[in-house]
């Protein structure tokens, strides 16, 4: 079972929400982090100010996703995500993380010795997590310059879920998606910055949409959407 599948289906049958609550619309606060001016949307990550323009032009309810487990935000989950997330813990400085939200592996919106079991036990069967999860959280930051894809949280049977690259040269022409698991279909958005995805109008509320999202350099991602009434 991969991980994103894991996590999300345990917070649906634990009766909380896969996704945090979030209000539509994107609610930037200012943040000032020198050298660097950034942008601080709702999920909790910050978003470098080269990127707000084209990240304004996303469709309402898109909100910023990281990798899960990736907290040196370089786009890969292995033994170095494990060594720096041991290091934080121990000297009590995980609010010093490129992104202390993809520490919270188990979603309990602590970073603790319970994520590094859970992280060192994914490497136990691989050098890196082949295909790691995309999330979004409010409840704790993310840092990473090098964050690359919104997403819509959720989506009711019969409407579209998006999804956007606001990173330069990711596009539906250098990106793939194809619906790993749920009850929907994939296209190119007409924009070609991302892709749609149409929720078919018999998917069950409490089922979840897996979606295969393919960029370059061989990187892989699942990201699921639960589907709400």
């Amino acid at each position: 079972m991969v991980p994103q599948e894991s996590i999300c289906e345990r917070k649906m049958r634990s009766g909380r929400s896969a996704f945090p609550a979030l209000a539509f619309g994107l609610g930037l606060l200012i943040a000032i982090l020198a050298p660097v001016t950034m942008m601080k949307a709702q999920s909790g990550l910050v978003i470098s100010n080269k990127n707000i323009g084209t990240f304004l032009n996303f469709p309402e309810g898109v909100i910023p996703l990281f990798v899960v487990a990736d907290v040196n935000g370089d786009g890969v989950v292995d033994a170095a995500d494990e060594a720096m997330l041991k290091k934080a813990i121990l000297n009590g400085k995980t609010a010093a993380l490129p992104c202390e939200a993809a520490g919270d592996l188990n979603l309990d919106e602590q970073v603790n010795g319970d994520d590094v079991k859970m992280l060192h036990d994914w490497l136990q069967k691989s050098p890196t997590v082949k295909i790691p999860a995309l999330y979004a959280t409010t409840s704790l930051p993310c840092r990473n310059p090098n964050a690359f894809v919104a997403a819509t949280l959720s989506a009711s049977p019969g409407s579209s879920a998006f999804i956007r690259f606001f990173r330069a040269g990711l596009n539906t022409k250098t990106c793939r998606a194809r619906i790993h698991a749920g009850s929907a279909s994939v296209v190119a958005s007409p924009t070609g910055d991302g892709f749609d995805v149409r929720v078919f109008g018999n998917a069950k509320p409490g089922k979840l949409i897996v979606v295969l999202l393919s960029i370059p350099n061989g990187r892989n991602y699942y990201y699921s959407i639960p589907v709400v009434p």
